[in-house]
């Protein structure tokens, strides 16, 4: 037996009439919470910039390519003013300068250094003082393709860093 439509228009409009009685009942606790917060801080964007590089311990920033071409930090579109390729080492030469004689030799001791070289002048190093910083998935989405659930993709991910109170911050 089916409810009649004019009644389910009733009980969809008493409900609908009801939701700010009830969010009304709810607003004390979370007055509450937000008194018990601190409030917000208010950064310029040169005070939220310094604020990272100070989490994350760096001390300057190089200068970009300047726009100007008479600048000495002109980007370079030039290829006649590219400096010359350096000299590369010779990959069938050990460091020490012994000649290498196999693919054992090139596997076991040329290729690690060249490994090494690379790791140290290309990717370089990772700082001793490496600032914590976590990575928190706030939201995810799965999708289907047809009827079979294809895996969840992250939509957004928040990037953790220490929190700032006002005592904390410095004027310039």
């Amino acid at each position: 037996m089916s409810t009649p439509r004019s009644v389910q228009w009733f009980l969809s409009f008493v409900l609908l009439a009801s939701i700010p009685f009830l969010s009304a009942h709810s607003k004390p606790q979370t007055q509450q919470v937000a008194k018990s917060l601190p409030g917000p801080v208010h950064l310029t964007a040169e005070q939220d910039h310094q604020r990272l590089m100070d989490l994350l311990l760096i001390t300057s920033l190089r200068r970009g390519p300047d726009g100007d071409p008479n600048s000495p930090n002109a980007a370079n579109y030039d290829e006649s003013k590219v400096t010359p390729p350096q000299n590369l080492p010779d990959p069938l030469k050990l460091n020490d300068g012994k000649p290498v004689t196999s693919a054992k030799m090139w596997w076991d001791q040329r290729r690690p250094e060249i490994v090494e070289s690379f790791d140290r002048e290309i990717l370089g190093r990772l700082p001793k003082n490496t600032p914590a910083v976590t990575w928190q998935v706030t939201s995810t989405a799965t999708e289907k393709n047809g009827d079979v659930p294809s895996s969840p993709k992250i939509s957004s991910a928040t990037w953790i860093i220490p929190p700032i109170y006002p005592s904390t911050l410095t004027s310039n």
